[in-house]
């Protein structure tokens, strides 16, 4: 559907004119009353409605894509595409859970979409759009595990996606793994490669032509010159990325763009300045319903009133900042989380079971026709 098309082609570049493109798809498909028509239509909204940093927006629309293609692969178990489009839906939907720093729910769905991948890649291992789904899966899992303190399960999963996107030529793959990659780097303070990392990953994505992945990248090397007290170097970069998001009208990246120059001015005691950017930052945050960045401008906003003497509001931010952190992650919910990865990895060997057993009989069945037919042949 063309109306599909241009919802995709201008989704990272409008959002605004990608929702009215979708919306109108919606209206159409329910016209058709074809399932397949309006799962792809709601996926398009709940597109849309992501890059405008409308968090539960867009997860109430995946939610009804995923239930809208559960209907269709009922309807036609043998189409390797629903299977598909199932795994890219649940995928999507758990990168809008990881936003709202809902964990468990993420990791269930990209593990869920992992499982449907797998099984289409040992079907057809040369497909690209089953292999770069499955890369992207992978690079949305990665950040769960970071922020789970599980930085060896990140980094592994992380080289194992940059390998074979590289293997695969994939950019944009290639360009994900770099970013997440580099966040790690900074984290165990190899700046030089962090730095690496992040120049090939932006001269890919000027390359794609990429806006909200060229402002991400320009956040990332903002942090490295932040971490190096380079300030007025990680303002430079802070900057070319919040423009980018702000033309965009990218909720997320100004949200995080801003509170990472309020964080710097803080630093420099440029009090003023330092609150407009935490209070944006703030703002957008709260609007698109982003905990992990709620938390974030909290954060910093007590420690920035803390440096100007203002204890009472510091304070006040630092309560906020320990309730929305107390509320994204317990001990709990970590067992919980452990247990899905053992489900969901048995999962995965059962179908690969069942696969294997399938093949087998098909090449059983091969060779008695292949018996038969050379016997008739001798006859």
């Amino acid at each position: 559907m063309a109306l599909m098309r241009l919802a995709q082609v201008t989704a990272t570049s409008d959002p605004s004119g990608s929702l009215d493109f979708s919306q109108e798809a919606l209206i159409l498909s329910r016209e058709f009353d074809d399932p397949l028509l309006i799962a792809n239509a709601l996926n398009g909204v709940a597109i849309s409605y992501y890059y405008l940093g409308d968090q539960q927006q867009s997860l109430n629309y995946l939610l009804q894509s995923i239930d809208q293609m559960k209907v269709a692969s009922r309807e036609d178990t043998s189409n390797l595409e629903l299977v598909y489009r199932l795994a890219v839906f649940s995928s999507n939907a758990g990168n809008v859970y990881q936003g709202m720093a809902q964990h468990d729910k993420a990791l269930e769905l990209f593990l869920q979409a992992e499982v449907f991948l797998e099984e289409l890649l040992f079907r057809d291992p040369e497909n690209q759009r089953y292999l770069s789904m499955y890369i992207k899966c992978m690079n949305n899992k990665a950040p769960v595990y970071q922020d789970l303190r599980e930085t060896g399960k990140a980094e592994a999963t992380l080289h194992e996606a940059l390998n074979r996107s590289r293997e695969a030529e994939y950019l944009p793959g290639i360009s994900m793994c770099l970013n997440n990659l580099g966040l790690i780097e900074i984290e165990k303070k190899d700046y030089q490669q962090a730095l690496s990392s992040y120049t090939e990953a932006l001269k890919i994505n000027l390359q794609l032509k990429d806006s909200i992945a060229i402002a991400g990248t320009y956040n990332n090397i903002g942090l490295i010159y932040e971490e190096t007290s380079s300030f007025m170097k990680a303002l430079e970069y802070y900057k070319l990325s919040l423009y980018i998001s702000e033309r965009l009208k990218y909720l997320f990246g100004i949200s995080n763009t801003s509170v990472n120059i309020g964080k710097i001015y803080g630093i420099l005691h440029q009090f003023d300045s330092a609150k407009v950017y935490l209070d944006r930052g703030l703002a957008a945050a709260l609007q698109g319903d982003m905990l992990q960045l709620q938390q974030q401008s909290y954060r910093h906003l007590a420690a920035m009133y803390l440096l100007d003497g203002k204890y009472q509001k510091a304070l006040m931010a630092y309560q906020e900042y320990a309730s929305i952190k107390d509320s994204i992650f317990t001990i709990e919910r970590s067992k919980q989380i452990a247990d899905m990865e053992t489900k969901y990895e048995t999962e995965k060997k059962v179908r690969e079971n069942e696969l294997l057993r399938k093949d087998l009989e098909l090449r059983k069945t091969t060779q008695r026709l292949l018996f038969i037919a050379i016997s008739a042949l001798v006859v």
